[in-house]
């Protein structure tokens, strides 16, 4: 099961994106999360934004991202920048 869900860069699929060749930094992302959390979020704004903490948890431990994760981590970061918009944080 480890070895399945584990894929190197051999057996990645050919449109998918490296994160180190993205340049992605995700320092800023974790501060943003943590001031979010330490808010007085409303439940739904709570849980949207730990589902958003694990979403970019889980993206940051591999090593390449396809298209449709891409999608998903930009929305991610969608979110957050409209939460902490609503929170001025």
């Amino acid at each position: 099961l480890n070895g399945a869900l584990k894929q190197d860069e051999k057996t990645r699929p050919q449109d998918a994106v490296l994160l180190k060749d993205m340049d992605l930094r995700l320092d800023y992302t974790r501060k943003t999360i943590a001031k979010l959390k330490a808010s007085a979020l409303s439940p739904a704004d709570r849980l949207e934004v730990n589902r958003i903490s694990k979403t970019v948890t889980f993206f940051a431990l591999k090593n390449a991202l396809s298209p449709v994760e891409t999608r998903s981590l930009n929305d991610c970061f969608a979110r957050l920048l409209k939460l902490s918009a609503k929170y001025a944080v």
